[in-house]
């Protein structure tokens, strides 16, 4: 279980670089021009990095917190979701805002599918 909350952990952080190395460059100066389809993290976003990250940290830690107040089964669902949830946003980063189409979502799946694999294994 531990693995996973290191693996659910590390994919939210993933999600979260692409989401700022994604913005527009516009963003920077003026962050109400936020893009993210996630209207929850969009809304902090649009006051600037640092309240997204801010947010963003405690999620994570929240949900970390959680697998381990929950019984175990239920734990591994929200670390399992978090972390699908997660690879799927980023999956729209590398797919569609970095051009690597497809194959980025299938190359992120089998490095995930590993981690998962071996996290699994412990």
């Amino acid at each position: 279980m531990k693995r996973f909350r290191w693996i659910m952990g590390s994919v939210c952080l993933f999600d979260v670089g692409n989401t700022l190395v994604g913005q527009p460059s516009s963003f920077w100066g003026d962050p109400s021009t936020a893009n993210n389809m996630n209207s929850f993290f969009r809304l902090f976003l649009m006051h600037g990095s640092l309240p997204f990250v801010a947010v963003s940290l405690v999620c994570i830690a929240g949900l970390i917190f959680l697998s381990y107040m929950l019984p175990r089964g239920i734990g591994l669902i929200v670390l399992l979701s978090a972390t699908l949830s997660s690879y799927f946003g980023a999956c729209t980063w590398l797919s569609y805002n970095f051009g690597l189409g497809e194959a980025g979502s299938i190359g992120y799946a089998i490095l995930l599918s590993i981690l998962l694999a071996a996290g699994g294994r412990a």
